[in-house]
């Protein structure tokens, strides 16, 4: 699982372009307009540009057929799902990581605080990890082409939730996200993830054990 975990690695670092960090560009453009909606719109867009990489990777898995070259190898299904989960985790990680930098230094501006960008750090890390959870048995069962709906619900959803708020008469809605403890959303989250994370896992290693049997 230690090899498959590198060669992610490897693949990512590789091919890594830098026009993929451009939509790192939106919150600018966003807080141009209104600095309340920089630390939600930022903590979405890096969430999604990390937890991509995993996406990515499975890509370039199936455009060279590798999960049956991987047959070859004294890896079980468990562990090359392992790897894919593990990798996420780390992918997770860097994108609380960025966030909670990138809100210490919209601090020096008065844009946000320690304490939003520690909740939204947590915020982006649990949004990756969900979104991983749910992309990577996608992947393995329907193909990469299928996941990428998935990219679109998750960009979908939190873009529509300010017209919910207004509608609700939510005027600052992003307010009350920033009253809540980051422990306690931490907690639940933490709880809830960790359900589907098992789910998730236990279904692409179903997949894959299946995948293996078909070949020849």
């Amino acid at each position: 699982m230690k090899g498959l975990f590198r060669k992610d690695l490897y693949l990512v670092g590789k091919n890594i372009r830098a026009a993929a960090w451009i939509p790192i560009l939106i919150p600018i453009v966003v807080t141009a307009q209104n600095k309340t909606y920089f630390m939600p719109v930022l903590a979405l867009v890096l969430s999604l540009l990390f937890a991509c990489q995993v996406s990515r990777t499975m890509s370039m898995d199936e455009s060279c057929n590798w999960w049956k070259n991987v047959t070859a190898f004294p890896v079980s299904g468990a562990q090359e799902a392992g790897s894919k989960y593990l990798f996420l985790l780390l992918m997770s990680l860097l994108a609380g990581v960025s966030v909670f930098a990138a809100g210490m230094l919209a601090s020096l501006f008065h844009i946000a605080d320690v304490r939003t960008a520690g909740l939204y750090s947590i915020l982006s890390f649990l949004n990756a990890l969900l979104y991983g959870c749910v992309v990577i048995p996608v992947s393995y069962r329907f193909g990469t082409e299928s996941s990428r709906y998935i990219l679109m619900l998750f960009v979908l959803l939190p873009t529509l939730f300010p017209f919910a708020a207004y509608a609700l008469g939510w005027k600052n809605h992003p307010d009350f996200l920033e009253k809540l403890s980051p422990p306690l959303v931490l907690f639940l989250a933490a709880v809830l993830l960790c359900l589907i994370a098992f789910v998730s896992f236990c279904i692409s290693e179903r997949v894959l054990r299946t995948h293996r049997r078909k070949v020849p």
